[in-house]
């Protein structure tokens, strides 16, 4: 892979990220919606927590700052509880 490519991807991820609402979001809330989102729009359904933690994006991330992203996802309306869930699944709403 060359700069030139490598330059073209980013351009390209920053643009995605613009267009899902992503761009104002810290790194990390970026990764967990990333990854919520590709749950369920792969399989329709909602997300487990330890689901998130077992992705490979979040190797290194403690814990403590994953719960810190999610809560603040869910307090910007980016991710909800399913219907009849309080706590464990998410999903993105709308």
């Amino acid at each position: 892979m060359t700069f030139k490519t490598l330059s073209q991807l980013l351009e390209m991820v920053a643009g995605l990220e613009k267009d899902l609402g992503l761009a104002e979001m810290l790194p990390l809330e970026r990764d967990v919606m990333a990854i919520i989102g590709a749950i369920c729009e792969a399989e329709g359904r909602d997300v487990k927590t330890e689901e998130i933690i077992a992705h490979p994006l979040m190797a290194s991330v403690p814990r403590s700052s994953l719960h810190r992203a999610l809560r603040s996802l869910q307090d910007r309306g980016a991710i909800q509880h399913p219907p009849g869930r309080k706590a464990g699944r998410y999903i993105i709403p709308g």
